[in-house]
């Protein structure tokens, strides 16, 4: 803990002599503790955990003109994230109630039952482009990230794995009782992430990813008659490449797999159309629509028809 100390020369009291006294000041680290009781109980199953939705959107990003402007995102690409970003969360947004540890931000990256996961492998990016910041973030706040095995690891306090996912479970304040209540309570490690994420700094990080996350799974591929073409080629609407998001950052490698086989269905009703999405010219959107609709409710992952009618509203 920082310390200032503070050495008084020849003062003397009652003819005591208190040359070189130190008097030591704390410094307190201002790590979400002022949020107070902000989490609210709820269940997972039989399982009880925190959880605040957090109340800003990934539309509400302050630097969206600024990073159109400067053209390092596209506004089709802004239309499409802040599209989708509903079906997961709020930049904000932070739970541990689940299956996994924690879960936070506007993609809902996780901490997994064993320290690892999407979230510590961004907040590894972070420590690496910021170093500052992270310390005063995340590591003065009691949260570490360290690379073991070549993938990043969550330590709080030194405590990861099931005892971290325990921790923040915190028995006394979330179990069946408080969830009857509309009681709120505090979470100081919970609190310390929050913190973290509504940073500007740390903002930037999820809505960077976010949109690096759209262009990778447009540009994968899928092989129809032995030719290879980017999913971009198939789905150019702001629905259809919501769709595709809304399941890649979830499943990411069923996408692929999963589409193809909705193209397939559509092609296999329209024995006229061919594969090559080169070819569909004026025709394309009313094409996309059709087989979008199958992938939409024909995906694998949790609760994928109604994210897809979500989308669509």
């Amino acid at each position: 803990m920082a310390t200032i100390a503070l050495a008084k020369e020849n003062i003397k009291t009652n003819k005591t002599d208190l040359t070189k006294s130190t008097v030591v000041v704390p410094v307190c680290h201002d790590c979400g503790c002022d949020y107070g009781e902000i989490f609210a109980c709820t269940r997972y199953g039989k399982n009880y955990g925190p959880t605040y939705s957090g109340d800003m959107p990934l539309s509400s990003y302050p630097r969206w003109a600024q990073l159109v402007k400067e053209g390092k995102v596209t506004e089709e690409e802004k239309r499409i994230v802040c599209r989708m970003s509903p079906n997961e969360g709020n930049l904000d947004g932070i739970q541990a109630y689940d299956s996994e540890a924690l879960t936070a931000g506007a993609m809902q990256k996780t901490v997994n039952s064993e320290g690892f996961g999407q979230f510590p492998e961004l907040v590894n990016k972070f420590k690496a482009k910021k170093p500052e910041l992270y310390k005063s973030l995340f590591e003065n706040c009691g949260w570490t990230v360290e690379v073991e095995s070549s993938n990043a690891r969550m330590y709080w306090n030194k405590t990861t794995g099931k005892e971290l996912k325990s921790a923040l479970r915190n028995a006394k304040n979330y179990n069946a009782i408080t969830y009857k209540k509309t009681d709120k309570y505090e979470s100081k490690p919970l609190a310390a992430i929050l913190k973290a994420i509504k940073h500007d700094d740390f903002m930037d990080f999820q809505v960077d990813d976010f949109i690096q996350q759209l262009r990778e799974v447009l540009a994968k591929k899928i092989t129809l008659d032995n030719k290879k073409h980017p999913v971009s080629s198939f789905v150019k609407s702001d629905l259809g490449r919501a769709t595709v998001l809304d399941q890649y950052v979830n499943r990411p490698a069923l996408v692929a797999s999963d589409l193809k086989k909705s193209i397939l269905a559509f092609l296999l009703k329209h024995k006229g159309v061919k594969s090559d999405p080169a070819t569909w010219g004026a025709e394309h959107a009313k094409y996309e629509a059709e087989f979008i609709e199958h992938y939409g409710n024909h995906r694998q992952g949790t609760d994928m028809v109604k994210r897809f009618n979500k989308l669509k509203g």
